[in-house]
């Protein structure tokens, strides 16, 4: 693997990427760029085919760059690019965060007076970490004794991220505090069951 500049004009974007990069993720990947530095570099191939930075080099041209740092990967086979861009792109999708640690993290770039936009969180994320348990009122549902065989519902599978956040805004869904089934303390959660009549209610107001 060969570590070197190449013009930007010079890079050809994968046309079947099917990650998509909204102009909201584009200005975040700038941001960050902008404070940090051009620290990872764009993934090519010999023929200066992106396999993986394809978010990295439209932020690189919004910000007027030239060109980009580049690492070249020649050990691949065709195949090889076109599940590794599937697997770049999804991998990194299936970790958590560890709430308290990331709490902590947030609390001491505040302190040293650091934009947190930068970081690419939403203020509602940022928002719903740091929210003060205590100061919240039991829902009117408890949801763990909420759903059992005598109720009718409907569970609905997201396959990325972005559809999830989608719908939290479709459905209002705001973070709750329930009781555990075994009668712990209330956690927190993003709360994932709705009201049928309400919501249907509300459909047929629009």
């Amino acid at each position: 693997m060969k570590l070197k500049k190449v013009p930007i004009d010079k890079l050809i974007a994968y046309e079947n990427n099917a990650r998509v990069h909204s102009p909201e993720h584009v200005e975040q990947i700038a941001k960050s760029i902008e404070t940090f530095g051009f620290n990872v570099p764009v993934l090519i191939d010999a023929e200066n085919n992106i396999i993986a930075g394809h978010g990295r080099v439209m932020a690189a041209k919004k910000l007027g760059m030239k060109d980009v740092p580049t690492l070249l990967i020649d050990h691949l086979t065709d195949d090889q690019k076109k599940a590794f861009i599937l697997a770049d792109n999804r991998i990194a999708m299936n970790s958590k965060w560890d709430d308290d640690m990331l709490k902590g993290e947030m609390e001491f770039l505040k302190d040293i007076d650091f934009d947190i936009d930068i970081l690419g969180f939403s203020n509602k994320e940022i928002d719903k970490l740091f929210v003060d348990t205590e100061e919240q009122e039991e829902p009117d549902i408890i949801f763990s004794e909420e759903i059992d065989e005598s109720n009718n519902y409907v569970v609905l599978v997201f396959n990325s991220e972005i559809d999830w956040l989608n719908a939290q805004t479709h459905f209002e869904l705001e973070s709750v505090y329930s009781k555990r089934p075994n009668g712990k303390p209330w956690t927190k959660g993003v709360g994932r069951v709705l009201d049928g009549a309400k919501y249907l209610e509300r459909m047929n107001d629009v």
